[in-house]
């Protein structure tokens, strides 16, 4: 039951960027189907960064707050549950970035390494439950399942880097995910001395300015990046649009 409360709260805190990954396949497909590789490679980079941009912060400032948002969400009974949720939750980042790196092993139809990869997790994750959860309980099955999820991504991710070219945009995404803990320390400063809902409330906005001031100040994101975020933000609806242009014009500044 505390796994299960863990595990949802990493689910939750990636639904939302993972809604915006549907296009990749077909957006990868077109351009292997024509042989613009330099485009793939353009368009394989900047869905790692912006996907990056959007699941580290969410997760990392997920993890920071979880021991007020676990007993907040689920009741005190599932406080144990904090710092399962917290390990469970920034490890799920780096599960769902690879969403990019799928989508580009399915538009190239080399998604027999995504079946080969996931037999192997299975059979990881089946010695983890035989000798190691025995052990180490609550905290082994999060840790083992962390680091198995972890070993996967980074393996799809340098396979494409080997076969394909398609380089990872690692300098970005090392500064997004600096941004990010930073964005988690704030969080979990603001918890520490405000526990409840309204600590939870001030960890947020705390952590989202911590995170914006901190994107900005590394240049994380390249101009191309920004100029696609621009043209999105004029494409949103009509109340969100002036939301996302100042935030934008932030970044360009």
């Amino acid at each position: 039951g505390l796994y299960s409360a863990a595990n949802t709260l990493a689910t939750v805190a990636t639904q939302a960027p993972l809604l915006m990954t549907g296009g990749l396949l077909a957006l990868f497909a077109q351009l292997f189907a024509v042989g613009d590789k330099a485009g793939l490679k353009r368009a394989f980079a900047s869905a790692v960064r912006f996907m990056s941009f959007l699941i580290f912060p969410a997760c990392f400032g997920m993890a920071a707050i979880a021991p007020s948002l676990v007993p907040a969400l689920f009741g005190v009974d599932f406080g144990e549950a904090s710092d399962a949720a917290a390990v469970l939750v920034a490890a799920q980042a780096f599960g769902a970035v690879s969403t990019v790196s799928s989508a580009l092993l399915f538009a190239t139809e080399r998604n027999y390494f995504l079946v080969r990869t996931g037999v192997v997790g299975a059979i990881a994750i089946v010695a983890a439950g035989v000798f190691i959860i025995p052990d180490y309980g609550l905290m082994g099955a999060v840790v083992a399942r962390s680091l198995i999820q972890f070993a996967i991504v980074a393996a799809s991710f340098v396979y494409l880097h080997r076969a394909l070219d398609c380089a990872s945009p690692y300098a970005s995404v090392a500064r997004i995910v600096c941004s990010a803990a930073g964005c988690a320390i704030a969080a979990r400063a603001v918890i520490n001395i405000l526990p409840g809902p309204l600590g939870i409330a001030l960890a947020i906005l705390t952590g989202g300015c911590v995170y914006f001031a901190l994107v900005r100040l590394t240049r994380a994101l390249p101009d191309e990046d920004l100029g696609r975020l621009s043209d999105l933000a004029g494409k949103a609806p009509g109340w969100l649009s002036p939301l996302l242009s100042p935030v934008v014009q932030f970044f360009a500044r």
